[in-house]
């Protein structure tokens, strides 16, 4: 029997497979632990799925991810990274002699409750007998001996030291009686771990480390320099406050690095950190700014003018009180620039490459004539608007893409099958932080 297959030989095909496109809300949250060995990187979209591996809440990674999830808007997927060079915790504290003083701090060891140290020097004190006597009152904590810490005496300073299993206790102060309040925790490999675990799974964007030690944060910022991520420092260290150029604050800015911001806040023990990176990640690229957002979780620290002045001047961010809001500022990375500046370009980049291997791969030829370059330039304009339309870049002066007429390119790229000089211009759109206003009333 004659039918229409004897005169149309029509076949369908059904096109689903895309590329994979990259992703700038998925944050990272890189931690020693013991529990899961099978993998490097899980992916949880609810704390129940951490309880369900093993992880307490008290555990640094689940704390993270808890402060991430209770932002509104919140990241819809965080990623675990497991490390497997496990950072020794190590905190160190210079109290300021004086006699017949308090000297009072908080510990809460591998996620137990928080105890209080406390020690009130003689009336003739010296600094031996103030560390000494911290020293004690540390070793007297419940818990002291199960979480293998030991507490010593370093001339001018208190040392507590943890074991290389991961970060096991937090400190934090009660009173200013200390001259320096610092975790120098060494890096135990940082790069070694974010290589591996990049290597099994590279899809995030922004990650956050449990361990705070400011060779750990030094470590990081040089690693994800040479990459499209982004890194969150946090760090409570007191001589970022302070005028000075050798904390980690001053390091970071003068290594100018412009993939790594750093949080400075009085609980990051807690992964404040995270909170900070969990409100930033799930805005679309361009339209955000991360200066004047309120963290859900976080408590404000109270800041002097001398130190906020200091915290600007070395590019951190901070949280703080203003007119009665809690807001973040100011939304830099450590080089000065802007977070979401990096962001936007990060994924305008990524975007373009996408949108051009798209039209590569979907069609059998894309020809080196004038209506083949043309599909180019099309691509490119899309993402521009795109860019537009999220707020990244400005409506006016518009965008401009630019491509060769096929005729002009020479003979070796045309046989290389390689088109040059394609080039585009946009002005970033940018926000408005701070405001000049001149105003005049009359009676």
């Amino acid at each position: 029997m004659a039918g229409l297959d004897d005169i149309i030989n029509l076949s369908i095909t059904i096109q689903s497979s895309t590329i994979t496109q990259a992703g700038f809300g998925t944050p990272l949250v890189l931690d020693f632990n013991t529990r899961y060995s099978d993998v490097r990187v899980r992916s949880y979209s609810s704390l129940s799925g951490m309880v369900n591996d093993g992880f307490a809440v008290t555990d640094p990674a689940y704390v993270a991810v808890s402060q991430m999830f209770s932002q509104n808007p919140r990241p819809q997927l965080a990623k675990v990274g497991r490390r497997t060079l496990g950072p020794a915790q190590r905190f160190e504290l210079t109290p300021a002699t004086a006699v017949s003083t308090t000297y009072k701090f908080s510990m809460a060891i591998t996620g137990g409750a928080t105890q209080t140290v406390q020690f009130v020097s003689s009336a003739t004190a010296n600094a031996a007998e103030i560390i000494n006597g911290l020293s004690a009152a540390v070793a007297a904590l419940n818990g002291y001996s199960a979480a293998a810490l030991t507490a010593s005496n370093q001339t001018t300073f208190l040392r507590i030291l943890g074991p290389a299993t991961g970060p096991k206790f937090k400190v934090e102060a009660i009173n200013a009686n200390f001259s320096t309040w610092k975790d120098t925790t060494a890096d135990a490999g940082v790069a070694t771990d974010l290589n591996n675990i990049e290597l099994e799974d590279a899809d995030w964007y922004g990650f956050i480390g449990t361990s705070k030690g400011e060779d750990e944060i030094k470590a990081q910022g040089a690693w994800v320099q040479s990459r499209r991520k982004f890194f969150v420092g946090g760090t409570m260290n007191q001589d970022v406050i302070v005028s000075g150029a050798s904390d980690v604050a001053s390091y970071m800015k003068n290594q100018a690095y412009t993939r790594s911001a750093l949080f400075w806040n009085d609980g990051h023990m807690d992964q404040d950190d995270a909170a900070f990176l969990g409100r930033w990640l799930p805005f679309v690229p361009g339209s955000e700014s991360m200066k004047f957002k309120t963290l859900a979780g976080v408590g404000a620290t109270k800041l002097t003018d001398s130190q906020l002045t200091q915290l600007r001047l070395k590019n951190a961010n901070f949280y703080i009180n203003v007119a009665g809001v809690n807001t973040t500022e100011e939304g830099k990375t450590c080089q000065g620039e802007f977070l979401d500046t990096i962001r936007f370009v990060d994924w305008l980049y990524a975007r373009i490459q996408e949108a051009i291997f798209n039209v590569l791969t979907t069609q059998a030829k894309v020809p080196f004539t004038d209506p083949g370059i043309a599909q180019i330039e099309s691509a490119v304009r899309s993402v521009l608007q795109r860019g537009v339309e999220a707020g990244g870049l400005a409506e006016s002066p518009q965008y401009t893409v630019t491509v060769p007429k096929a005729a002009s390119v020479d003979s070796v790229n045309k046989a290389a099958r390689t088109l040059p000089n394609v080039t585009f211009t946009g002005t970033l759109a940018g926000a408005i932080h701070n405001l000049v206003i001149a105003g005049t009333v009359s009676v």
